[in-house]
């Protein structure tokens, strides 16, 4: 199962029981990178990824961070748009 989820900067969307927080947003050298906390009720740990990077989410499955919207416009914090892939089979 895929999943596309948007996410402004503060906020902490969960995601088949895992929390992420979006923490810090930035481009440097032009590559969009989020430092994201991602909390399950077991464990936690801080990601830092650039954009095309994934992660794996506690057994979940695996999130990619898609793109980083910078402030401005309708994202006055900025905001990420990240990828899921997993869950339960069917």
């Amino acid at each position: 199962m895929m999943e596309t989820v948007t996410a402004k900067q503060g906020t902490q969307p969960h995601i088949h029981g895992v929390r992420i927080g979006v923490m810090r947003l930035g481009r440097p050298e032009g590559i969009g990178v989020a430092r994201l906390a991602l909390r399950s009720d077991d464990e936690s740990r801080i990601e830092l990824l650039r954009e095309g990077e994934s992660v794996e989410l506690f057994g979940q499955g695996t999130l990619t961070l898609r793109t980083v919207l910078l402030p401005g416009g309708e994202f006055q914090r900025g905001a990420v748009v990240l990828d899921f892939e997993g869950g339960p089979e069917d």
